[in-house]
């Protein structure tokens, strides 16, 4: 299950059809266009950061039941700035 699909579900969609359509050049052209983003989600536990992701983007509170916490702000500044260079962010919004 992809988690960077919650973000950039129309990019992961067509990942998935270039590669079963055979286009392995322009799949692997996408998903290095992707990769930052999909490590970046994997900064901490899963799904610390796809959830404040999707907190920055409106679409769900940043709330977590224990044991999981909030991101470190290191890591909320790198998934901000992935997100910016994504398109996903307006920078500085």
């Amino acid at each position: 299950i992809s988690v960077a699909s919650n973000l950039s579900p129309k990019e992961m969609s067509r990942l998935c059809r270039l590669c079963l359509s055979g286009d392995y050049s322009t799949a692997a052209a996408l998903h290095l266009k992707l990769l930052d983003l999909m490590q970046v989600l994997f900064c901490e536990v899963n799904p610390i950061p796809v959830k404040t992701a999707l907190a920055e983007l409106g679409l769900c509170a940043e709330e977590f039941r224990l044991p999981l916490t909030s991101i470190s702000p290191a890591n909320r500044q790198k998934l901000r700035r992935v997100m910016e260079l994504q398109g996903l962010l307006r920078k500085g919004a």
